[in-house]
């Protein structure tokens, strides 16, 4: 279908939505006046529109962040791009409407491309982006800096990318350095890194004491949620740093554990030890200990660095003792390959290192990950058991997926010890050659495959089984006529498998030159059926509509009557008793906002402050006893309670230690009533007016 579902009016996929608290439609929204609710079925007949769209154009608008600082609406959004670039784009007050680009724009340029970069006024420009050039990137949560908690501009803005591992600041270029004009182009932004965690996914600021902190939340490390806070002067807690002489062996095992790298970023502070080793022996104080492990098992191995203060640092390793699990995966076997909608029979066997005794199959977790490029997706999350038929095998995410993609097969066995294996197995998807031609224009025309373009006569790739999407664009003094395989303008095709064929498929698109007849302004004098030129139902006889066609070619039910641009009386497609000829079409949204600014207000005046001594990384939970130091202003003063955030000692509220000494980050329980007003999905983002 066509045009990509990101300019479809009638779907709520790749847009921003906006709704009332209680659920209603803003009257500033674009189609609250024309349009249906799409909040039960998520997309409409084509024709009608969603009264919930905000704004169009989104790839996959993995967070926004509402800037807290201003009175009106402005939120930053950022976008995951494609194959070449990530966006970040402004949106709020002005914007209703908006259209920013997907899949015609990636970041300043046509989609998939560093060089075809003039700006097109039809689309919502991002206000910074970052090319990948083979490196990979993938912008996820944003967060504004609330005003007055940290030293730092006004509407200063934090984002993550996950490929890259940081958090990052929104740091403004000095003009010299910024090029739109360039191939590629250069904004006038660049990602001041502020932190450096795994995989990170999103970020938000909130309650701390008597001010806030940041919170972040990674998908890599023993504790997924972790804190920032600003210390000022006051003293920062140590940075623990573990050195392990082996980290697996058989029983008994004993390992040499040093602390020797440990440091504290206030210097020459005299720091304490304490090793426990979570085989319920007694632990040790000293800053180089040997231990030796007696028992088979997992022991995760905590070390606590303590400075003068009460302040700790906290790191974790790993000791795996005793002989681990042998496990065969029996099914799929090696060198399976898939098609679309191929399932596989995950069966595998597995004895204990030990004893050679059968492991039971409640111990089997089996995961199944769709790759792409430098990332995957997690497709079948861990599920317990064995013997058992997978999901079907998804479609490649898009079309340049076809060509890096592949499933992961992963089984980790634990045994009644706690020790594990992991095996897994790739899997690769079956791909066939497709060649699109055009008649009778033969090279030139615009074909749009899975929301990506591609010119003829042009080969692509795709994956056997893949409903894959088909339609044309075709030049101005032409109309289409038809497929070679006989479907309609915009269809899907059914990948065929390669075994099956001696030669490369073909698709072929029929285009016929446009008739010109006479133009009948139905103003003056109503239109019967398939005739016009019509601006409303009005212009039309009796129960006719006025169908808007836009840029497309034929009117539903009018074939043959008419292949220029103008708009149709026509009976309603959509009514019960009508049986258009043809599938029904419509007009792309080109909406722009009437006075949307290319730049945060005071953004620009950013100059980087230096961190070290400001923020730190905090790994324990000693942080509560901390006292207060007077030279700290007073919403910036620390109190021995901490009434919006619960912490604990033990293992599973404590962060690792990063190592930055001038971040400071604990793990943390949210108080029950901190909550995000705010819901997204892969190609969709929605918040709550309030």
């Amino acid at each position: 279908q066509a045009p990509p579902v990101s300019q479809w009016d009638h779907s709520i996929l790749g847009k921003m939505l906006r709704v009332t608290e209680d659920g209603e439609i803003p009257p500033t929204n674009p189609y609250a006046a024309t349009g249906v609710r799409c909040n039960e079925m998520g997309e409409l007949n084509f024709g009608q529109k969603c009264q919930e769209i905000f704004a169009f154009g989104f790839r996959n608008p993995f967070r926004f962040a509402m800037n807290p600082n201003v009175e009106e609406t402005r939120f930053m959004i950022n976008d995951v791009g494609g194959k070449s670039w990530e966006e970040v784009s402004v949106g709020g007050d002005g914007y209703e409407g908006a259209n920013y680009g997907w899949p015609v724009r990636e970041g300043p340029c046509k989609a998939d491309s560093y060089t075809s970069c003039v700006p097109d006024e039809n689309y919502v420009e991002p206000i910074h982006w970052l090319g990948h050039f083979g490196e990979g990137s993938a912008f996820v949560g944003g967060a504004f800096l609330p005003d007055g908690i940290w030293p730092m501009p006004k509407h200063s803005y934090f984002f993550m990318d996950f490929v890259r591992h940081s958090i990052s600041l929104l740091a403004t270029k000095d003009e010299s350095e910024a090029c739109r004009d360039c191939n590629p182009p250069v904004s006038g932004y660049y990602n001041d890194t502020f932190h450096d965690w795994p995989r990170p996914v999103d970020l938000f600021f909130g309650p701390y004491k008597d001010t806030q902190a940041m919170y972040y939340i990674a998908r890599q490390g023993h504790l997924p949620v972790r804190r920032i806070r600003y210390t000022g002067t006051l003293n920062r807690s140590p940075v623990a740093s573990i050195f392990a002489s082996a980290l697996e062996g058989e029983h008994p095992l004993t390992v040499q554990f040093d602390g020797t790298n440990s440091t504290d970023p206030d210097l020459n502070e005299e720091l304490n030890y304490e090793w426990d080793f979570a085989d319920g022996s007694e632990p040790s104080t000293e800053l180089v200990s040997s231990h030796t492990f007696t028992e088979k098992g997992l022991y995760v191995v905590k070390l606590t660095v303590t400075d003068k203060k009460g302040l700790k640092g906290l790191e974790f390793v790993e000791i795996m003792v005793g002989k681990t699990p042998i496990v065969t995966m029996d099914s799929p076997p090696p060198g399976t390959t898939f098609a679309v909608e191929d399932r596989f029979q995950f069966l595998a066997t597995a004895t204990d290192g030990e004893t050679g005794d059968p492991i039971d199959d409640s111990l089997f977790d089996w995961e199944m990950r769709q790759h792409h490029d430098l990332h995957w997706h997690p497709y079948l999350p861990p599920t317990s058991g064995n013997n058992f038929t997978s999901l079907p095998a998804p479609s490649p995410e898009d079309y340049l997926a076809a060509t890096n993609s592949y499933l992961e097969i992963r089984l980790v066995v634990t045994d009644a010890d706690g020790l594990k294996t992991v095996v897994s197995r790739d899997i690769k998807p079956r791909t066939t050659y497709i060649d699109l031609l055009s008649e009778p224009i033969t090279e030139g025309i615009q074909i749009m495959v899975d929301d990506y373009i591609v010119m003829t006569p042009g080969r692509i790739v795709s994956w056997e089984n893949h409903p894959l999407k088909l339609s044309v664009e075709p030049p101005s003094n032409y109309g289409f006529s038809r497929w070679s395989d006989g479907g309609y303008i915009e269809h899907s095709i059914k990948v065929p498998s390669p075994e099956t064929q001696r030669f490369i498929p073909q698709y072929t698109v029929v285009l016929k030159p446009r008739l010109v007849p006479d133009v009948v302004d139905c103003r003056g004098n109503p239109c019967g059926e398939c005739e016009g030129h019509c601006f409303t139902d009005d212009d039309c006889l009796g129960e006719l509509i006025c169908y808007q066609k836009g840029h497309l070619t034929e009117v539903p039910g009018c074939a043959g009557h008419d292949y220029t641009l103008m708009d149709r009386c026509i009976q309603d497609p959509y009514s019960p008793t009508s049986s258009p000829t043809s599938h029904p079409t419509f007009t792309v949204p080109t909406a722009t906002p009437t006075s949307a600014p290319t730049k945060l207000p005071e953004i620009s005046a950013y100059a980087p402050i230096p961190f070290l001594g400001d923020i730190e990384i905090l790994d324990g939970s000693g942080d509560e006893e901390q006292p207060t130091d007077s030279s700290i202003d007073d919403d910036l003063t620390e109190s021995s309670t901490d009434d919006d955030v619960t912490e604990s000692s033990a293992d599973d509220d404590v962060t690792e230690s990063s190592g930055v000494g001038s971040i400071e980050s604990s793990g943390a329980r949210m108080h029950a009533s901190f909550t995000l007003l705010a819901a997204v999905s892969l190609s969709t983002m929605a918040w709550v007016l309030a």
